[in-house]
């Protein structure tokens, strides 16, 4: 268990009585937007010296959700970066034009040092994605590093840094679970049903760990243009999925058509596909149907593609 431990700067090791200890302000400030649903998310804004991890499935918005909250504190003074190592800014820039961000500075760097020589500038940085970083080691130990010296550098230069992070095939975070257990506020991007059918499209914040402020799940309204945050639905911790849809009936059935025609009824995101004629909706309905107990993993050994089989 050696290898997990991690220095984020938590050096009281001496018992004090609650009373005798003093809160810095820092404690008491927040990086707010003004954009009221998100600030009231993220606890009254977002904490100076906070790590906050945002993951979500392919075309929710991850980029746009992010680029508009950093856009709306820019107008307010404070100086925000996006660092990307997914695209190249020209093309960032293109994006930024189509929902009117125009303040954010931006800049392509996916060394992990040369990010961090950035993190003192900035009030609020993003970091796309915590994938792409390089260091020059592999598997936990690079994930080590990259989670401890990011959240070690926000606390110490009271940066706010925002971390994107890909999911998996089966909807779970890439990577161990150093990332989200280190980090102070966890959060997610979901589609909601019907999303690729729709101009405006429904999509669900549920953000899973915060230590400043609520958990909660809201329902915003993504449009071409951004995300629109005057239309935004409650939605009660318990159905933190997507509801339910007619179409999952007939997709599951076509699904299960399509297993009864396979040797050992094995199928991969790639046969749905074919039958769906929709990757992300192939994606979204795999994932419900493996939350919901409906199919499991049934890859043999040395495999390295993911197969799925009804449950018996």
């Amino acid at each position: 268990m050696a290898l997990l431990e991690m220095k984020l700067n938590i050096n009281k090791t001496k018992f004090e009585k609650i009373s005798n200890i003093d809160v810095p302000d820092i404690f008491y400030n927040r990086l707010k937007s003004g954009i009221d649903v998100v600030d009231n998310a993220f606890g009254d804004g977002f904490l100076p010296s906070s790590t906050v991890v945002m993951s979500g499935e392919p075309g929710t918005g991850k980029t746009t959700f992010l680029l508009q909250v950093l856009e709306e504190l820019a107008i307010r003074k404070y100086n925000v970066g996006y660092i990307s190592g997914e695209e190249c800014i020209e093309l960032l820039k293109v994006n930024c034009d189509r929902i009117g961000v125009k303040n954010v500075l931006a800049c392509n760097e996916t060394n992990l040092n040369s990010i961090l020589k950035h993190i003192p500038s900035f009030d609020a940085l993003v970091i796309d994605s915590f994938q792409s970083l390089n260091t020059n080691k592999r598997g936990l130990a690079h994930e080590k590093e990259c989670v401890e010296k990011i959240c070690a550098a926000a606390k110490k230069h009271q940066t706010t840094v925002f971390i994107i992070s890909h999911i998996t095939k089966t909807g779970k975070m890439k990577g161990s679970t150093l990332l989200p257990h280190s980090v102070d506020v966890v959060c997610h991007l979901t589609r909601h049903d019907d999303f690729d059918e729709m101009e405006d499209k429904s999509v669900v914040l549920n953000i899973t760990k915060n230590r400043f402020g609520p958990t909660l799940v809201r329902e915003l309204n993504f449009t071409a243009r951004g995300y629109d945050w005057t239309t935004v639905k409650e939605v009660k911790a318990e159905n933190t999925a997507a509801p339910k849809s007619h179409r999952i009936k007939s997709e599951t059935t076509t699904i299960k058509q399509l297993a009864d025609k396979i040797k050992d009824g094995k199928f991969s995101i790639d046969e749905v596909t074919k039958k769906i004629k929709n990757k992300p909706r192939a994606y979204y309905v795999l994932k419900k149907l493996r939350d919901d107990g409906i199919i499991v993993e049934a890859n043999k050994a040395g495999k390295s593609k993911t197969h799925y089989i009804f449950k018996k």
